[in-house]
């Protein structure tokens, strides 16, 4: 069997690469809401994250022009079945939310969004809208190097899953993660041995030290997480539970929002918060 060395194994924990990951507890970011919330007409920004494919064009759909219907036999839909927009543009059937959400002016859409030279790889553009960086290869995400710039606060851009995406990496401070059922942290002499891993070293380069203490933090809040995320928040009687919400998609989005629109209500002081699909 292969050893894996301690330095080996801080490199690899995925938190070396940028500032270290803050885990939080909805018993927290309650807290927070009440000790220091946000003020009134703060701007705040929601993240949704499409990780699976989407087709857009059957999603804002140009109804009124012949070459969607040139250009996808078999694949269009027919005008009267859409919800009209404007410009000869209409929404498929099944948004009838974002539908009421436009007819109130509440929603924009922006057509056309790409990045120059497109080499439709799935995977270039998610990097790519991670990092926000078309040309060169980036370690710290649009939404990082922001909070680079930001005075130092787990609270103010949160990300709903175990997992950080990478566009909330800074270099000097990165997003937290509230894990939302979908944390789990090894038993036996496996927990024994990563706990071990994670104990200070006067040895460790700055990244390296970031990444145990990172590690060490979550192993002292995990045996608070489990039981703080299935009881209602003091703050919602009917706050939801949600499984999942990890950096790599999930089905529960609305769940996800939901949570996230409670905790703006309840006061959070948090600027970003990030969900994924």
């Amino acid at each position: 069997m292969k050893t894996v060395t301690r330095r080996q194994f801080l490199k690899y924990s995925g938190v070396s690469a940028a500032a270290a990951t803050s885990i939080l507890s909805v018993d927290e970011i309650a807290s927070a809401a009440v000790t220091r919330p946000l003020p009134l007409g703060t701007p705040i920004l929601v993240v949704v994250t499409l990780y699976g494919g989407n087709d857009g064009l059957n999603t804002v759909i140009p109804y009124q022009d012949p070459a969607y219907y040139t250009a996808r036999p078999g694949l269009t839909y027919k005008p009267e079945t859409l919800l009209p927009l404007s410009d000869g543009m209409a929404l498929n059937a099944s948004m009838t939310g974002f539908k009421s959400l436009w007819d109130s002016q509440k929603v924009a859409i922006i057509r056309g969004v790409g990045y120059p030279k497109p080499d439709r790889s799935h995977f270039s553009s998610m990097a790519i809208w991670q990092t926000g960086s078309p040309q060169n290869h980036l370690n710290t995400g649009w939404l990082g190097r922001w909070l680079d710039s930001q005075p130092i606060d787990p609270m103010t851009a949160i990300s709903l899953g175990s997992v950080l995406p990478p566009l909330l990496a800074g270099t000097k401070q990165s997003g937290s993660a509230l894990p939302l059922g979908g944390l789990s942290i090894p038993n036996g002499q496996i927990g024994k041995a990563c706990v071990r891993l994670s104990a200070k070293s006067q040895n460790d380069n700055p990244l390296m030290a970031a990444a145990a203490t990172s590690m060490r933090n979550l192993f002292n809040l995990s045996g608070s997480i489990t039981p703080v995320l299935a009881q209602p928040a003091p703050f919602a009687d009917d706050l939801p539970t949600v499984a999942g919400g990890n950096a790599g998609g999930d089905s529960n989005l609305s769940q996800q929002l939901n949570l996230v629109a409670k905790l703006i209500a309840a006061g959070s002081p948090t600027k970003i918060w990030s969900v994924s699909l």
